[in-house]
């Protein structure tokens, strides 16, 4: 079963819902139907891992943006890989789509943000694992805090 990337468009958003869920089950659809909308643009977007029959086993988002330490970054987040037992194509067309992203932005680095506990993933190795050799490192980590509600209703 080959497997492909293709951008999103709004009318995707809907259909993936299951897939999001996964990695972050508080999200209602019209959030992520706003997140999309929002990320569609130069240089941002969300890819989507199909098959041939244009069924979704995965999704990334991505923005590029200059970073201090590695130049030009493809930021690559949200990351969602169904688990379909022996099936590795499913996260090689994920690194090969990040790939391509970042040649045709002309990035110097891709950058992967790490998954967290909500995701489903109980340590940071098994959340590398789709990552073995294909020459990603782990160079750090992030370290966050939320916001008040107030901050973020008016991103909306």
């Amino acid at each position: 079963m080959p497997f492909s990337v293709r951008h999103f468009t709004e009318s995707d958003a809907p259909r993936v819902m299951s897939l999001v869920r996964l990695i972050r089950p508080e999200i209602t659809e019209e959030d992520w139907v706003a997140f999309v909308t929002r990320t569609q643009g130069k240089g941002a977007g969300i890819v989507g891992i199909v098959d041939d029959d244009g069924y979704m086993y995965g999704l990334f988002s991505y923005r590029v943006s200059e970073n201090l330490r590695y130049g030009w970054v493809l930021n690559v987040d949200d990351i969602v890989i169904a688990g379909l037992p022996g099936v590795k194509s499913i996260s090689q067309a994920l690194t090969d789509g990040m790939e391509a992203l970042s040649t045709r932005f002309r990035c110097d680095h891709t950058v992967i943000s790490s998954v967290d506990q909500s995701s489903g993933q109980d340590t940071l190795a098994a959340s590398l694992k789709p990552f073995e050799g294909e020459g990603y490192v782990a160079t750090g980590t992030w370290i966050s805090k939320p916001v008040s509600n107030a901050a973020k209703s008016r991103r909306r």
